[in-house]
């Protein structure tokens, strides 16, 4: 169960090509989970693919 005490809940709508136009775009979940890891002093991702 998710108690939003202990956790931290980003919402915005599904990502799907037919809803993204609604909220996904410019929700800015990646670069906000960066800086609740940079908070909490944890490594933070790198959301770019490697192609190698």
């Amino acid at each position: 169960m998710i108690d939003r005490q202990k956790h931290y809940v980003l919402t915005a709508p599904h990502p799907s090509p037919l809803s993204a136009r609604r909220g996904f775009f410019g929700c800015s979940h990646f670069s906000k989970t960066n800086q609740l890891l940079e908070v909490l002093g944890k490594p933070t991702i790198n959301w770019q693919p490697r192609l190698d």
